[in-house]
């Protein structure tokens, strides 16, 4: 699997909050390191090959050393920074997920949810069933399932026409 060195995610906050008593030679190095450690994996515990890194002459590494090796773990001839080892194995999780969705042609799919045939009614019916008025549950002849009311006899044509009149009259329009 191919390491993802092209970037390094950083944290802001994170990172001033734990670097704040640093001097600004200091943050650099740190910096230095840290991106070192990032593209090559944990670093040398070897003062030459640590001021190489942070651009420092030998004898300034050596005065800035002690301040900078508390933000690393030293073991077993190595510099590590665990949380940037954390950052890192997540990255590489990343782009080993998105690398296999690649394969299968991109983000997986939804699984598609078969589409309602239109005309079909969804939910419970509103209003009462049309029929006759013989088809009632009760079987009472007087009582209607229309679901509109009967036709109001001032509803005419006449009428109609003149209240859209009056509404084009309210909206400026004639």
């Amino acid at each position: 699997m191919a390491k993802v060195d092209i970037w390094m995610p950083i944290y802001i906050g994170d990172y001033l909050a734990d670097t704040m008593r640093l001097t600004t030679e200091q943050h650099g190095a740190y910096f230095l390191l840290l991106m070192e450690h990032w593209k090559s994996g944990p670093l040398p515990d070897d003062d030459e090959e640590l001021a190489a890194i942070v651009r420092l002459p030998r004898a300034q590494w050596v005065k800035q050393r002690t301040k900078l090796a508390r933000f690393f773990v030293i073991e077993g001839g190595t510099w590590r920074q665990k949380r940037l080892e954390r950052e890192f194995e997540a990255a590489q999780a990343r782009r080993e997920s998105a690398r296999e969705s690649g394969k299968k042609g991109g983000r997986p799919r939804k699984e598609e949810t078969p589409k309602k045939p239109i005309g079909k009614p969804i939910g419970k019916p509103m209003g009462k069933p049309i029929g006759k008025p013989t088809d009632n549950l009760q079987g009472n002849p007087q009582e209607t399932s229309s679901p509109s009311p009967s036709p109001d006899p001032s509803c005419t044509r006449e009428n109609v026409s003149s209240s859209l009149v009056d509404i084009h009259e309210w909206g400026g329009r004639r």
